[in-house]
């Protein structure tokens, strides 16, 4: 998985570079590990909440330092929002009843 992950960060580096991409190294590392989730849940992975939550922190990382730098007037609402998708990832990965480890709970239970 993180191999493909690299794989994709080095393509899309260099095609947000061709770009002219303004920050192409955390955009590049965005997509790759959001898309590699959203593969991922197309073939029925149960736990992508760990990529998801990697993705919410370069994410905010990412608009934090847009914010900082004053790169647009949207990267305080998208700073907002990816923090709002990072508590859904939290919530995904230690308290949903579909994250990995509710999964096994309940499929003890039925071979029980």
């Amino acid at each position: 998985m993180l191999a493909i992950i690299a794989v994709l960060w080095f393509g899309m580096f260099h095609a947000y570079t061709a770009l002219n991409d303004t920050n192409p190294l955390w955009d590049s590392l965005v997509l790759s590990i959001g898309a590699t989730a959203s593969v991922m849940i197309v073939f029925h992975f149960n736990d992508t909440y760990t990529l998801w939550l990697a993705e919410d922190v370069v994410n905010i990382l990412l608009w934090f330092t847009a914010l900082k730098a004053g790169y647009s007037q949207s990267s305080l609402p998208m700073l907002v929002v990816t923090l709002t998708y990072f508590v859904t990832a939290v919530y995904g990965k230690f308290y949903s009843p579909w994250s990995a480890k509710h999964y096994k709970e309940v499929q003890a239970k039925q071979q029980a």
